[in-house]
């Protein structure tokens, strides 16, 4: 996307941060947003900007003050707009997590990994696992995507029960997939397993939504923080801990290494049942089978020629297995 009006950007910034004693740059980051780096000194911040104009960070930046309220090591928000009129855009300016991503990725594979010595891993994925769990403990008013316009605590999801956000689930579209009808049947099964154990109506749990190893930040062999709550949703507790290691399976993935030391850290802080493991799988069934479903009763045979379908049918394969083994 071009830039927005960067005149408009500079008077934005003069009137936060006051004079000129600053100076911004745009970044390679952000889908759903455009990303500007601001230096300022020796501190950095940075301003996030939707893409989609009508859009607005009024549930993020309230997440982010609850979160840092709970103890959880994510950006400060220093700025919010629901509206700027020069820019026609909400607006969000946070602090730095300090430090570098573990890994980031590009769109040709890995493009940059910065782990520490491997002596140093347990520890910042144990912090990186107790933040995780704080996340995860915030109580949300339903499940599915949050309602970015709603900043109210607690915050809204768009369906009130887990049942309606798999309210248009079919399973039998998975033998069109190839999937054999064992298969369908065990991911039926899988499925109502889901719903019967959910929490109940208005009742979920925050999921970060999209947390991998890029997500998490660290300096000097030590943990920083994570960010990048940009796909925060009501979940039934499992989301994260699902979705954590099914990255794109043609990259280098150190989220399997992770997992362990992860878990080992989100115990410290939440109470998992014994059978949390088979909770986490049988949730990780249930997201890559309706993200299958979704995506192909929208777009039909041409669904197969995008990225994102390929990884969603690998892992659901992957995890089938997993469930027999």
């Amino acid at each position: 996307m071009p830039d927005v009006d960067l005149l408009a950007v500079d008077r934005l910034l003069g009137r936060i941060f006051g004079g000129r004693s600053f100076r911004f740059a745009r970044t390679s980051d952000g889908v759903s947003t455009e990303v500007y780096r601001i230096f300022r000194g020796e501190q950095i911040f940075y301003l996030r900007l939707p893409v989609d104009t009508p859009g607005t960070f009024a549930a993020e930046a309230a997440l982010h003050t609850e979160l840092r309220r709970r103890g959880a090591t994510v950006p400060e928000i220093v700025h919010y707009e629901l509206f700027n009129e020069e820019l026609c855009r909400s607006v969000l300016v946070t602090t730095e997590i300090p430090g570098r991503p573990m890994t980031s990725y590009g769109g040709h594979g890995v493009v940059n990994t910065s782990a520490p010595a491997p002596e140093a891993l347990p520890t910042i994925y144990r912090a990186a696992g107790r933040d995780l769990a704080l996340v995860n403990q915030v109580a949300v008013d339903g499940f599915g995507w949050i309602q970015n316009r709603q900043a109210g605590w607690p915050l809204h999801a768009e369906y009130r029960d887990f049942a309606s956000w798999l309210a248009d689930f079919d399973a039998a579209t998975l033998r069109q997939l190839e999937f054999s009808h064992a298969d369908v049947e065990r991911v039926e099964q899988i499925v109502a397993d889901e719903v019967r154990h959910a929490p109940p109506p208005g009742h979920g749990r925050l999921a970060h939504g999209d947390f991998y190893v890029s997500q998490v930040f660290h300096r000097d062999g030590h943990y920083t923080g994570m960010i990048d709550f940009g796909s925060i949703q009501g979940s039934n507790g499992w989301h994260d801990l699902a979705t954590f290691r099914l990255s794109d399976p043609e990259q280098d993935m150190p989220e399997d290494a992770a997992v362990p030391h992860l878990e080992a850290g989100y115990a410290e802080v939440a109470d998992v049942p014994p059978d949390f493991r088979a909770r986490v799988l049988g949730t990780a069934v249930t997201i890559m089978a309706e993200r299958l479903v979704r995506q192909y009763l929208a777009e039909g045979e041409a669904a197969r020629a995008r990225a994102s379908f390929r990884i969603f049918l690998h892992h659901l394969h992957q995890l089938m297995r997993e469930q027999f083994s």
